[in-house]
């Protein structure tokens, strides 16, 4: 089966390398051709440490990638130097300069005569996967090198259990190469049961995003946030991690709604900044008068419509300053985003009815109070609308909210707890 699967990778090669270089619908899959081939520079890496290879796809696997990092270089007491490989062009940004990571770089093709030569030069001693990336010859090819393989915060979507169990066969080739499985949740625990893995591998240790969201809610205070920006009173909406169709649907609510709040203010943080020329014409074709984020120091905010949030990890002051935050990826079948992050900070939030990847944060948002699903796009509206015109129960979802994220603490530590004894080896 592994001959069978490099063998279709090969025959995919002329189409696999543009699109990777040059094309995709969210526009940030843009690696180089040296890294895709294995052609990686290590000579910064040092011979005395153990070296720790991590694999996180994309913007919110790298930023989970690195919370478990810096938690796993606190609690080690011998040299230990981290090298991060990334799909996407965002994931690499959010990771390059981080004085944790000794080297950033995108993850090379899955071939067995590529990855063998990435791994016979950088001979790691652990590889940690985050999520869902199983990469059938990278993980053969490091488990045949003697070293060990973590999958950590572990997640299948409905979707992509699906596609594995029609290759269940081939699955239950690859998962006796991974030394452990660290699941999000028993959900995700009995779909990997379910597509060949074993029950002494998988152990529940929670979602480390989920807790992440508190860490970040640290990072920002009230006056670092007046000190940027300046709403004169306004009352704030956000949608954030948008996609496209969702800046269209809030513009429009955001017209609506404005007539009845006249302090009202909307801002749109999409989750690939590279957008923001195509929700730039938006704004233009539906006549509303904007800020963006990337041209402003600071924000000083008088009667324009819309602030355009199109930077690198600033969401936070996005949260601070909202009175309502709508989660995206939800309206449109991309699987949502992180739900506990404007949770962390006391807001009362929304998300749409394609949040399948975060179907236990939602639940326990529902459950607490703390957030509401909207089944239908036409019911989004309304349901603004209801917490802007009661403030009582806005702040009491709100606080509803924040206790279900303060309930997701323990995550990363009972990641260090499966993940350390590797580390010792």
């Amino acid at each position: 089966m592994y001959f069978i699967y490099s063998f279709l990778l090969i025959i995919l090669l002329p189409i696999v390398i543009p699109f990777l270089l040059f094309f995709s619908k969210r526009g940030n899959i843009r690696g180089t051709l040296r890294d895709r081939f294995g052609l990686i520079d290590f000579s910064n890496l040092t011979g005395e440490s153990k070296r720790i290879w991590v694999h996180a796809a994309s913007v919110g696997e790298a930023r989970t990638a690195l919370e478990l990092i810096r938690a796993l270089k606190k609690e080690v007491n011998f040299p230990v130097q981290f090298v991060l490989s990334v799909i996407s062009k965002t994931g690499y940004q959010v990771a390059a300069g981080d004085a944790n990571i000794a080297k950033v770089f995108y993850l090379p093709i899955d071939l067995p005569f590529i990855v063998n030569k990435v791994i016979r030069r950088l001979s790691p001693d652990l590889l940690i996967i985050l999520e869902t990336e199983l990469w059938p010859n990278l993980i053969r090819s490091v488990h045949h090198s003697q070293k060990k393989i973590i999958i950590a915060n572990a997640r299948i979507s409905e979707e992509s259990f699906n596609s594995y169990r029609r290759f269940m066969f081939f699955m239950k080739q690859v998962f006796p190469f991974c030394d452990r499985i660290c699941v999000q949740n028993e959900v995700y625990r009995q779909r990997y049961l379910a597509i060949g893995a074993k029950e002494e591998q998988i152990t529940v240790c929670g979602d480390i995003k989920d807790e992440q969201a508190l860490s970040l809610r640290r990072n920002f205070r009230a006056d670092d946030v007046s000190q940027i920006i300046q709403l004169n009173r306004r009352v704030v909406i956000s949608a954030v991690s948008t996609h496209p169709g969702e800046e269209e649907v809030f513009c429009r609510i955001y017209h609506a709604l404005r007539k009845k709040f006249d302090k009202l203010l909307l801002i749109i943080a999409p989750r690939h900044v590279d957008r923001a020329d195509e929700i730039l014409e938006i704004f233009r074709k539906q006549k509303i008068s904007y800020l963006q984020r990337s041209k402003q120091k600071f924000i000083h905010c008088t009667d324009q419509d819309v602030i355009l949030w199109d930077s690198f990890g600033e969401l936070g002051f996005v949260y601070f300053v909202s009175e309502i935050v709508f989660v995206g990826g939800s309206l449109v079948p991309i699987g949502g985003h992180s739900l506990m992050e404007p949770a962390a900070f006391g807001k009362p939030v929304l998300w749409g009815p394609f949040a399948f990847n975060f179907i236990q944060a939602g639940q326990k948002l529902k459950e607490r109070g703390g957030g509401i699903q909207i089944e239908k796009i036409e019911n989004l509206e309304t349901e603004i609308q209801t917490l802007l015109e009661d403030s009582q129960k806005r702040e009491s979802v709100g606080q509803n909210a924040l206790e279900c994220a303060l309930q997701s603490k323990g995550a990363v530590e009972r990641h260090l707890k499966i993940i350390k004894p590797f580390l010792a080896v």
